[in-house]
């Protein structure tokens, strides 16, 4: 790909096997349509190297970037094809971008803390020990319920159980307890 009329890829090496399997499609490239792919692009330098193993395309760009395709088992004209992606592609890594990705990477943690697809009526754990800790023997009984309530079903499931029952409002206040509020029914 040309920047500013400046085209990215000044080389490309090709290597190849004379013997290999693989490599017969990059013999049959270099035999019959190198030659016309190189008058079609001037300002690419090519280099063709035989050695053993499987063939490989290999971009020198302008600023040092260097991409390697394989071209095991290919026919010439996807040869072809592959040496127009090098050719059409800038020096730089490709990036990744999909639906399916992690978001914004950051060192820095949120403000407002992570995304959450249900509330979570869970009190963080400080608050859930400040308040619900241990409850003292002089407690009543109703209230000891409600502790052990609230360590079978989670402050989620308590909640459901009051506006359940119509308790409009209910309060932890400290170690003393559980204060409901009932609501008045209107006629």
């Amino acid at each position: 790909m040309a920047r500013r009329g400046v085209w990215e890829l000044e080389k490309i090496t090709l290597y190849y096997c004379l013997q290999g399997g693989s490599s017969q499609g990059t013999r049959g490239f270099v035999e019959e349509r190198l030659a016309s792919f190189a008058k079609e692009n001037p300002q690419i330098q090519f280099e063709t190297v035989i050695e053993e193993g499987h063939p490989e395309a290999v971009g020198l760009y302008r600023n040092g970037y260097k991409r390697t395709l394989s071209l095991r088992n290919l026919e010439p004209i996807e040869v072809h094809d592959h040496l127009l992606y090098l050719r059409n592609t800038w020096g730089e890594p490709e990036q990744k971008h999909s639906k399916i990705s992690y978001g914004v990477i950051s060192n820095t943690p949120s403000v407002q803390g992570y995304w959450r697809t249900e509330p979570d009526l869970e009190a963080p754990s400080s608050v859930r020990r400040s308040y619900l800790g241990q409850i003292p023997p002089n407690v009543p009984p109703q209230f000891r319920s409600f502790a052990q309530l609230q360590r079978e079903l989670g402050l989620a499931g308590v909640t459901e159980l009051l506006q359940n029952l119509g308790c409009s409002k209910w309060v932890v206040s400290g170690m003393t307890g559980v204060k409901v509020k009932s609501r008045k029914k209107r006629d």
